[in-house]
């Protein structure tokens, strides 16, 4: 059980079984997201992650599942989202970015497609992208008197902020009509055009998120106001967005 897999439907039957032992008829469905759905998942590298949809009786006792969880922690499979088809229901207009992420690109490896027919509100959708836009960039100005200085905390806040704009990026294209890619360089270079951002710019902190390049440290000071203006520019487009 700490064989780490070369590919997530190495495990997709261990897992399966696992849970159906622990949860029985209260387990709807299993469903892979992530990088593994996207056919980008790195052995050793990349987390495997999972949605596990309970029925309302099932997620009472999720705790059940508390030594499973942590013996395929092991394995490099992240803790499972445990939800009920209920939540999800009742929670798309809450997170459409979240949902829109998952319904993007997932694979059901066991039960119920619990995202079939699901819509996202166009509304919905760009309420919470203002919202979370406006948020980070706050948050970014502040963390660069934290990082300006310091080489190390300044990667460490590119890589946690570019996750978070990555995930707004599909959701930007997605209001735009544009085509959601599975590909994070492809969608940083169609928002880079349609917004006229430095998309030179933002592969390079792309880069250094994936821990494949470094900045100098007598180019940090520019480099981190220069993506802090490119986020405000973001902003400003995602609020004008009919």
């Amino acid at each position: 059980m700490s064989k780490i897999p070369q590919k997530p439907e190495e495990i997709f039957e261990e897992f399966t079984e696992e849970y159906k032992r622990t949860f029985g008829d209260s387990l709807v469905s299993i469903i892979l997201y992530g990088s593994g759905a996207r056919g980008y998942y790195i052995p050793k590298k990349s987390d495997i992650n999972f949605l596990v949809v309970l029925s309302d009786e099932g997620v009472e006792r999720f705790h059940s599942a508390y030594d499973t969880v942590k013996n395929w922690l092991k394995r490099k499979v992240s803790i499972p989202l445990f939800m009920t088809k209920n939540y999800i229901e009742t929670s798309i207009d809450s997170f459409p970015i979240e949902f829109l992420n998952l319904k993007s690109y997932y694979k059901v490896v066991y039960g119920e497609d619990v995202f079939s027919g699901i819509e996202i509100s166009r509304d919905d959708l760009r309420l919470q992208l203002e919202r979370e836009m406006k948020g980070k960039l706050l948050h970014l100005r502040q963390a660069y008197f934290q990082a300006a200085g310091d080489t190390r905390s300044a990667e460490q806040m590119i890589h946690d902020s570019m996750v978070t704009f990555l995930s707004f990026f599909p959701a930007i294209l997605h209001l735009k009509g544009e085509k959601i890619s599975d590909d994070n360089v492809e969608n940083i270079n169609r928002i880079s055009l349609i917004f006229k951002l430095d998309a030179e710019l933002l592969l390079k902190l792309y880069k250094v998120k994936l821990g494949n390049e470094k900045i100098k440290k007598n180019e940090l000071s520019s480099t981190l106001q220069d993506y802090t203006a490119q986020i405000r520019s973001l902003a400003l487009h995602v609020d004008k967005i009919e």
